[in-house]
């Protein structure tokens, strides 16, 4: 069942599981099939000429929900819901929102499920009691994973304004490689205002040169990785603290005791990870010759709070 599930793997991008704020930032393992960022996540900045502005919201008229809620509702709700069922419902829908929830839940599972078959095989005596019982939760809304394929364009009635986008938003078999369709992905992400479709797509599509589309600009103080790794981070607070499962994240960081970053809540990393002291901070906020001051941490991670706040329906 584990070959069958690493090769089932190997055929969708992932991304962004549900610990992507522990994950994505920390070293990949042999052990652990992942994508790691593109070297272009750690370029030197770009030059001032390619400076972006910050994407505006569309504004949506009184009493109407706006389109993140209705993403971040959806994604949400599938992460929840038994995965078999939820396919179901969304070939019945035929809702592009639905789709790329279900297909969202789908990665979810098939990446948790190696990951903790991995940490037992690595690290049997060290897999606490929380993480098990994280799986076993996960195996319930999971069952039947490896018998749901991704979603087909064809079967899209409602591509929710995505347009020629929807193709590119379900199809997660590798990375963007173009640089204009990245940057027109993430402008009409942020124009719909959902985080779980913003944490989903961070890993590919946040660079120090589309930082500033988030009202942000890059860090003259800190390396790009720990720059980027630290806004994935808040976008992820920001997204399991409007869901309420912080917790559970953090429990189904399941490769986190390979790369040292393991905490009970996904709250607790900031102080426990990054503001701590030099020798005690994940590797990536340990990347210069001097260690950066714990002030200029935290007034960065101010800066990114403030910046990431402004986004949500």
């Amino acid at each position: 069942m584990l070959g069958a599930l690493i090769a089932a793997l190997l055929f969708f991008r992932a991304e962004a599981p549900a610990a992507s704020a522990i994950t994505s930032i920390a070293a990949p393992t042999a052990s652990v099939p992942r994508d790691a960022p593109p070297p272009i996540a750690i370029a030197s900045p770009p030059s001032p000429s390619a400076a972006t502005s910050a994407v505006v919201p569309v504004a949506q008229p009184a009493g109407k929900v706006s389109p993140g809620r209705a993403w971040d509702s959806a994604i949400a709700k599938a992460r929840q819901t038994n995965i078999r069922v939820a396919a179901h419902q969304a070939a019945i829908s035929g809702s592009l929102i639905d789709a790329f929830a279900v297909e969202r839940a789908r990665q979810r599972c098939l990446l948790q499920d190696v990951q903790f078959r991995m940490a037992l095989y690595n690290h049997k005596d060290k897999v606490p009691d929380g993480m098990r019982q994280a799986h076993a939760q996960l195996e319930q809304v999971c069952e039947g994973a490896i018998t749901v394929g991704p979603p087909k364009l064809l079967s899209i009635r409602n591509d929710a304004g995505f347009g020629d986008l929807a193709e590119t938003l379900l199809n997660r078999n590798g990375l963007i490689q173009d640089d204009a369709l990245r940057e027109r992905l993430l402008r009409r992400i942020l124009e719909t205002q959902s985080l779980e479709l913003l944490e989903a797509f961070a890993p590919s599509l946040l660079r120090a040169e589309t930082i500033p589309l988030l009202g942000l600009d890059p860090s003259a103080e800190l390396p790009a990785v720990a720059d980027l790794a630290m806004l994935r981070l808040a976008i992820q607070l920001q997204a399991c603290n409007a869901r309420g499962d912080c917790q559970r994240v953090a429990q189904e960081s399941f490769n986190c005791i390979d790369a040292r970053s393991c905490v009970s809540n996904l709250n607790d990393f900031p102080e426990q990870l990054i503001f701590a002291p030099s020798a005690q901070r994940l590797f990536v906020y340990r990347l210069t010759e001097k260690p950066v001051e714990e002030a200029v941490l935290r007034q960065r991670w101010a800066e990114i709070q403030e910046a990431v706040a402004r986004i949500g329906g």
